[in-house]
């Protein structure tokens, strides 16, 4: 769902403002001016489950955006979604993005931009912790960036629920064009389907705490 909302070439009328939006989010903490890329005539892949390899490990990526500008990757940004935190795996982000880079050495695109988004709930477990951490910027290459998200933080105003809530908003106050009644309740569906389950995922939590 994530993808198919991030996908500027959607069927339903919700063209790119997501993506924007959600590239506002990785703004947060780093450095990057997406403008190069979104003021541009770029096309956009998204692939779901992405294999790389590293060091005989193979390592999928829950989503791979590629942009491209007159056929040159110009960014990459590489999407692990981590519901439950013990799905953490302490090497895993650190492991894909090596094969990352392996696979960017490959294809000699040493030019291209990348990011790698570590998109979790609220809570900030020391398991999820550990494994955002392996992944040390002083590894990274200079034009490589991480970022930790959140799907949602009433906390916090730059989560994926948070900007998703502000479109429907947005569009109830006629600020932005209309969007079709499918992609409307599609989104308030899926801003509840997260809701519920961070919500279980807290409780989950807490009970092991106890």
């Amino acid at each position: 769902m994530l993808g198919f909302l991030l996908n500027p070439k959607n069927e339903y009328g919700l063209s790119d403002l997501f993506l924007k939006r959600f590239m506002k989010i990785l703004c947060g903490e780093i450095s990057y001016d997406f403008d190069k890329i979104l003021m541009k005539d770029y096309t956009l892949d998204i692939t779901f489950e992405s294999p790389y390899d590293y060091k005989g490990k193979r390592r999928r990526i829950d989503l791979d955006l590629k942009f491209f500008i007159d056929d040159n990757e110009m960014l990459r940004i590489l999407i692990e979604n981590k519901i439950r935190t013990n799905a953490a795996n302490e090497y895993q982000l650190y492991d894909e993005y090596m094969g990352v880079v392996s696979n960017l050495e490959d294809e000699d695109q040493l030019d291209t931009d990348v990011i790698v988004v570590f998109l979790t709930h609220s809570s900030e477990d020391e398991k999820l912790r550990k494994e955002y951490d392996a992944l040390e910027s002083t590894n990274m290459k200079e034009n490589h960036f991480k970022r930790w998200i959140y799907w949602d933080d009433n906390n916090r105003s730059d989560t994926v629920i948070q900007e998703l809530k502000q479109i429907l908003l947005d569009e109830s106050m006629m600020t932005i064009n209309p969007i079709s009644e499918y992609i409307r309740h599609t989104i308030k569906a899926f801003v509840c389907f997260i809701q519920d389950n961070m919500s279980a995922v807290s409780k989950n939590n807490l009970n092991i705490i106890h």
